[in-house]
Parts: structure tokens; C-alpha cells; sequence
């Protein structure tokens, strides 16, 4: 047996799914292919993805299976393919390349520099770093006269994407190609910089200030979890907070222990978790 990991649905930034899956492998797979599986497959990591059609690895030596492919026709794939030695050649890229990542980002003097996960076993992004660190003295010398643009998020993506250079609206993220130039980046920080350090500020002001009503929140009423679960948005979350904490004090006993889920209806859930509604009334 092999435990692996459904994929993260896509857009929920930081948010895993907790699911596991139980895959048996059936005894009359050829004896090699059992053999890869206990030596070869054992310390990798796999994740279902309902959107996938076939297997792959993706950049961060993840081996990525379609979640209705049953398990004989996947291993067979793996092995037909030796998705398990490109896993191991994509993990050590891709270790390799966090780490000079962070060098680069270190010598520089920024805060935010990170790439999209497929460029993480490609060279061209090592290139990009390359040409970064050959650059130092210009970036450095700009960020010592600008110091708040050091702070700006910095995203690297593959060439192929467009547009090739952007701001996310929400986050303050300046997105750009892995063939962007160092005088490139230093004329768009200069350009755009301001613009995408405000946004990344008031990002980060909003997730503070909700980060600690939700912990006052659950102080308050001694709850041993809190969190928002599905048909409740942030600004709901947000809402049945302030009335939890409304609550009388001389009440507050009765939520004490509980870990509570925000969402649209109420419900006792079997290992004992309450699902309250969001605009619930005393």
C-alpha cells in the first residue's frame, strides 16, 4: 500500500486538502514494477488532481496522477515512463534552485523573490538569477535609495505567459517573464514599484487586522478552534466574529472547548465540531 495527497484545489492560496487516499497495488503487476514501487516510490510524493488526463511529475518532483485512474493502469504508467527518476532529478533541481533562490534574494537585499513552481527544475531560472547576481551592485545601490521597493513581492513565471509583466490588484504582486532583464525589473520597480508596494501593504494590513479579531475572537469565548468553512465568505467570517463577541459574558461558557466552523447552516458534526451560521442570532 502507498499513501499519497489529493492536490490543493486551485485558487485556495495555502490551503491543503487533508484527505488521504489508500492506493493497493494489485499482486499481479509484473514483478519489477513492485520492485520500483518499494524501492523507487516509496519516499516520493504523490498527488491526485481531478483535472489531470494522464501522469506527470510537476516541478517540484510531485508525481501528479489523474484521481479516476485506477491504480494498476497509473503504476503502469510510472514505470513505463520512469516518472520516478524524473521525480528524483526534479526534486534535487528543485531543492537546489529554492536555495539560490534565497541567496540571490539575500545579496540583493529582497524581501519577496519567488518563482512559479514549474520553474523551479529549470534552468532558465537559474539563468534569471544568474544575471540578478551579476547585477548586484546596480539593484542594491537602487534599493539603498528606495528601500521600500525591496519590500515588493516579486514573482518570476515562465516566458510563455501573459501578460509578461503585471501587478495582482489584490496582493501588490509584481509578476514578470523569466527573460526579464535586471535593468527590466529595476525600471519597473521604478515605474511600478510604489503602486505595488501600497497594494502589498494594505494586503497585508487587512489580513492582520483579521487575523486578530479571529484570534481575540476565539480567546475570548475559550474555543479550542475557529475557522470559516464552505458557503461563507471573509466578510462573513468577519461578521459572525463580532457577534460572537457580543456575547455576554456571563453566556460565554457554553462555547468554551468547542471548535466552531462559520458557514451557511448549522451543524453537529460527528468528531464533535459545531457548524454554526454566520449571521446566527442569540
Amino acid at each position: 500500500e502507498h499513501r499519497a495527497e489529493r492536490e490543493p484545489d486551485e485558487g485556495k492560496e495555502g490551503e491543503a486538502d487533508d484527505d488521504e487516499f489508500t492506493v493497493t497495488l494489485d499482486t499481479e503487476l509484473a514483478d519489477d514494477v513492485k520492485l520500483r514501487v518499494r524501492r523507487g516510490l516509496k519516499d516520493r510524493i504523490f498527488l491526485f488532481n481531478e483535472g489531470e488526463r494522464k501522469c506527470r511529475v510537476d516541478g517540484l518532483g510531485r508525481v501528479v496522477l489523474p484521481i479516476n485512474m485506477e491504480a494498476e493502469d497509473w503504476m503502469e504508467q510510472v514505470h513505463e515512463m520512469d516518472l520516478v527518476g524524473e521525480a528524483e532529478r526534479k526534486a534535487k533541481a528543485s531543492k537546489h534552485t529554492s536555495e539560490r533562490q534565497r541567496e540571490v534574494a539575500d545579496s540583493l537585499g529582497l524581501k519577496h523573490l519567488f518563482c512559479d513552481p514549474r520553474l523551479l527544475s529549470d534552468t532558465s531560472y537559474l539563468a534569471f538569477l544568474d544575471r540578478l547576481e551579476d547585477a548586484k551592485d546596480n539593484v542594491r545601490k537602487f534599493l539603498e535609495q528606495d528601500p521600500k521597493k525591496a519590500s515588493v513581492p516579486i514573482r518570476v513565471h515562465p516566458d510563455h505567459v501573459r501578460p509578461r509583466f503585471s501587478i495582482h490588484k489584490e496582493l501588490g504582486v509584481l509578476s514578470l517573464s523569466v527573460t526579464c532583464t535586471p535593468n527590466k525589473l529595476l525600471s519597473l520597480l521604478q515605474s511600478r514599484g510604489d503602486q505595488a508596494e501600497y497594494i502589498h501593504s494594505r494586503y497585508q494590513q487587512k489580513h492582520k487586522e483579521r487575523d486578530d479579531l479571529h484570534l481575540e475572537t476565539k480567546r475570548a469565548l475559550k474555543l479550542s478552534g475557529l475557522r470559516r468553512g464552505s458557503g461563507c465568505d471573509e466578510v462573513q467570517m468577519n461578521d459572525c466574529c463580532q457577534r460572537l463577541l457580543w456575547v455576554p459574558k456571563k453566556d460565554r461558557y457554553v462555547f468554551e472547548g468547542l471548535t466552531l466552523i462559520v458557514s451557511d447552516d448549522f451543524e453537529v458534526q460527528e468528531n464533535g465540531e459545531v457548524q454554526i451560521k454566520w449571521n446566527w442570532q442569540a
